[in-house]
């Protein structure tokens, strides 16, 4: 009976706990504070990589994490979003968000239609030890409401319900820098 409760026990804790801990063998820095070795990639706003037009009012961020220490935690991370990637300034800061999860839906001021912002994200780990900030990501709003379409219907002046398919062609010179 002893022996069944050891091998119990031997289980448990291998569940429960990664193994390189129980044999001493973990990550030796240690100290809230210190860098953490992680890269953060697949970035991505509603499940795309850097999308144009969206129009989701919180859409949700997500990336990818990879480390050389196999035995690393995700315990929280902070996102920046900003208008401009050479300001210091910030539209928006999450803090430090504790969560194991790399995914966050948007809860800050209203994203303006017709916008591109950039974002970026840190992570700290069960230790306290936090990552460098990731390269920046983009995304650009859309038309976010029917009140922002300043388009009309192209048409030939026709019924619709003539059968005909029309053919539509003018051309047209630009006298301004195509700036899109």
């Amino acid at each position: 009976m002893e022996k069944k409760n050891r091998l119990q026990l031997v289980l448990f804790l291998f569940l429960f706990f990664p193994v390189v801990e129980i044999l001493g063998q973990g990550n030796s820095s240690t100290g809230a504070g210190a860098r953490l070795k992680v890269d953060v990639s697949s970035m991505q706003v509603d499940y795309l990589k850097d999308p144009i037009g969206l129009d989701n009012p919180s859409p949700r961020f997500r990336w990818k994490i990879s480390s050389p220490d196999h035995d690393i935690r995700i315990a929280g991370f902070e996102i920046q979003l900003t208008k401009d990637t050479n300001s210091s300034s910030f539209f928006f800061n999450t803090g430090r968000q504790y969560s194991t999860l790399p995914l966050y839906k948007y809860n800050g001021p209203n994203l303006t239609a017709f916008q591109q912002y950039f974002w970026r994200v840190r992570t700290w780990d069960d230790r306290g030890n936090q990552s460098p900030y990731s390269s920046w990501a983009g995304f650009e709003m859309g038309m976010m409401d029917p009140s922002n379409w300043r388009g009309a219907w192209i048409s030939d002046g026709r019924s619709i319900h003539e059968k005909a398919v029309p053919y539509f062609r003018h051309e047209f010179g630009v006298k301004k820098k195509i700036q899109k």
